[in-house]
């Protein structure tokens, strides 16, 4: 768990378009990871900017986050974990529901890498939203692909469009795909229900991450009033009681068709063009570091 470079220029970022982040709350004790002379560039005309970078050690562990977090303002750091050995200001199993106390009492509320080893992740997030005061943003930065073994899960895109939508009191910001790496590619990503298919991402050498900012826009009450649905499969419901109320089918087009039926009837021919789909996909994205549909995956930096 910590700020690394993308986390730290997204972070700064943030700030510069929202303000000061207010009361916080981190899941988990974040470490800052970012050196000193990555931190020139992102930094410049910040105020108090020169003063934490010469505060920063030299050597030695890395320091806490939470000076970067007041540096954005932050008025008070408070870290929730499961356990004390990080020195957490709350003890508290995120598996379970929150204490009173804690909910709707804060501005902010970051996950730097605490959701993908929460087993019960509902509740996981659920107490992430309940954290925050109406107003408040929640941002997350997520494994999404090739970290298989390194926590329970690996997250969609598509979770937490479905998520943070306004039944469920939030307004969705920033929806980002970034490669780890020093320097990799960002992405801008689009909405599956948009697009109105998977938004999928072919085999890379690269680790991607997930950027989400979600604002909680309205209180909630009891259990969430949303529970997600893949917008594809929705899509599919919606279309199948439409033509149970007499309408006209939707599926007018060939592929519309083969993906509806073919699968009772003809899984062979299924697979084959969809082996063919995938290939011709791997060859138009070789040039680019993320292999992928550029609709669904848009570079911004």
């Amino acid at each position: 768990m910590g700020i690394y470079w993308h986390e730290a220029k997204a972070l700064i970022e943030l700030y510069r378009a929202q303000g000061p982040l207010g009361r916080t709350a981190t899941l988990g004790r974040q470490v800052f990871y970012t050196y000193r002379s990555q931190l020139a560039s992102l930094l410049k005309g910040l105020a108090g900017g020169a003063e934490f970078i010469a505060a920063l050690p030299k050597k030695g562990l890395p320091p806490s986050a939470d000076t970067f977090f007041m540096l954005l303002g932050a008025t008070e750091v408070v870290s929730f974990d499961n356990s004390e050995y990080e020195g957490a200001s709350v003890v508290h199993d995120m598996n379970v529901p929150l204490p009173q106390q804690y909910r709707d009492s804060f501005d902010f509320v970051y996950d730097g890498g605490t959701l993908e080893h929460i087993f019960n992740f509902p509740q996981a997030i659920r107490n992430c939203m309940d954290l925050l005061k109406v107003g408040g943003t929640f941002v997350t930065s997520t494994p999404a692909n090739n970290f298989m073994g390194h926590g329970f899960y690996q997250f969609s895109p598509e979770l937490f469009f479905r998520l943070f939508c306004p039944e469920n009191g939030f307004h969705l910001g920033r929806s980002l795909a970034y490669e780890c790496e020093m320097g990799g590619a960002w992405y801008e990503m689009e909405d599956p229900k948009n697009l109105r298919r998977r938004v999928e991402l072919l085999a890379t050498g690269a680790r991607i991450q997930l950027w989400i900012e979600a604002r909680k826009v309205a209180a909630q009450l009891g259990e969430l009033p949303l529970l997600p649905q893949q917008s594809d499969y929705a899509a599919q419901w919606e279309s199948h009681a439409t033509q149970l109320a007499g309408a006209t089918p939707l599926h007018k087009s060939f592929r519309q068709t083969l993906r509806v039926y073919g699968e009772d009837y003809c899984p062979g021919l299924v697979d084959y063009f969809r082996r063919v789909r995938d290939k011709r996909r791997l060859r138009s994205c070789q040039r680019r570091g993320l292999r992928s549909d550029p609709r669904a995956y848009k570079q911004i930096a």
